[in-house]
């Protein structure tokens, strides 16, 4: 299969970097109304529950999308292979986790010193800070499938030696990157180990052995997590196959006509009404926030709209979507939206826990202004600098 050099336009990449920003946006006005002094059962938690909801999967839509297109690009290089796979994977999500929990044992600590009881309600509802649970997220190893590991170890008398704890800190977003972070491996290692087997890469006999021993594991951890998040995990697959698509010359050159260019116009459009209403019916009926259909559609809008803006340059959408001001705004979003994603959530119980006489909506607006302005500060340090760490690393390493 061959691949356009640019698989992204540039109004294509300015559109994914501002989904990107929207989605983060929502995911903290989600939190402001389910977690700042929540009413359970209130139309206002229902929204923000859906409101996350579409956010998450429109994050597992631009991974899927994101890391296929970077790995695309980094096969073109022969010496590219796993380890400098891992590094870059790592880099990128440590550049942001690191802080996030260290933020997160700060706020712990200012909680459970000045609103004792709020800290335990918290505690019963996750799990309390402890070196344990600062270790099991640092290694991405927290909200892991023990319960399907022991239901296969069972059998043979034996248990699964990991205990079962949620994110260190009471920040409950950070599940998000350890379902993310089992895919990226599994990715990886099923693309590299698959370029070896029909002789893209050069490996011996050991490699096979050693890839097939570590693909059932992977495969074994990714089943254990379809267990509460397939929808995440379909979601992330389907947008990685779409970006094949994007990226394959054959198809970029039968879509480049007017007739085609219609009808990806009328099929965005239908799968953007679609997922307002399937969002809709969950807020309103089913309360499924991370229903697969709905993430299915959000990657069809995603990959038609991109797919448009790839052939048509000078359109009225691509235009604007290029406008200076606006590519401009929207990098600058994107170089900070991740450390947002991960710091925002004890920022957030945080203020709850200061029972302050202010409801939720009328705190809406300072939050985002703390949240974002706080994330803003640590990615200047952190998130715009994980390709240096990268760098650095595979020096150390001898990688390329």
């Amino acid at each position: 299969m061959k691949h356009t050099q640019n698989a992204l336009s540039q109004s294509s990449s300015v559109f994914l970097n501002l989904i990107r920003f929207i989605a983060c946006e929502m995911i903290v006005v989600c939190h402001v109304l389910t977690k700042y002094q929540p009413v359970f059962g209130e139309p206002s938690f229902r929204l923000g529950s859906t409101i996350g909801g579409v956010a998450v999967l429109l994050f597992f839509v631009l991974s899927g999308l994101l890391i296929c297109y970077s790995l695309i690009n980094k096969l073109k290089n022969p010496k590219y292979g796993f380890r400098s796979f891992f590094v870059d994977r790592f880099s990128r999500i440590y550049s942001g986790l690191v802080p996030a929990l260290l933020l997160s044992a700060v706020f712990s600590v200012v909680i459970y010193l000045t609103n004792y009881s709020y800290y335990q309600y918290l505690s019963s509802m996750q799990s309390p800070p402890s070196l344990l649970s600062f270790g099991m997220t640092l290694f991405m190893l927290e909200r892991f499938p023990v319960d399907f590991f022991n239901s296969i170890l069972a059998p043979l008398g034996l248990t699964f030696p990991l205990p079962s704890v949620t994110p260190f800190g009471f920040n409950g977003i950070l599940w998000t990157l350890v379902v993310e972070w089992w895919i990226y491996m599994a990715f990886g290692w099923f693309t590299f180990g698959l370029l070896a087997l029909i002789g893209k890469r050069k490996k011996g006999k050991a490699f096979r052995v050693l890839f097939f021993i570590v693909a059932v594991i992977l495969s074994l951890v990714l089943i254990g997590f379809m267990q509460e998040f397939n929808s995440l995990i379909i979601v992330w697959f389907v947008s990685a196959l779409m970006m094949l698509i994007i990226s394959n010359k054959t198809a970029q050159t039968k879509l480049s006509n007017q007739v085609a260019s219609k009808g990806l116009v009328l099929v965005s459009c239908l799968s953007l009404v679609s997922s307002i209403f399937i969002a809709y019916t969950a807020f309103a009926y089913t309360s499924q926030y991370y229903d697969v259909i709905l993430g299915l559609i959000l990657s069809t809008f995603v990959f038609v709209s991109i797919l448009f803006l790839n052939i048509n340059h000078s359109g009225k959408v691509a235009n604007w979507l290029q406008n200076r001001r606006i590519a401009n705004w929207t990098a600058v979003g994107a170089k900070f939206s991740y450390t947002l994603f991960l710091t925002h959530y004890p920022i957030i119980i945080f203020l709850s826990s200061l029972n302050l006489p202010i409801n939720q909506f009328f705190m809406m607006l300072p939050i985002l202004l703390i949240t974002n302005l706080t994330a803003f500060l640590i990615a200047f340090f952190t998130e715009r600098r994980y390709k240096d760490l990268s760098n650095a690393i595979k020096r150390r390493l001898s990688l390329y």
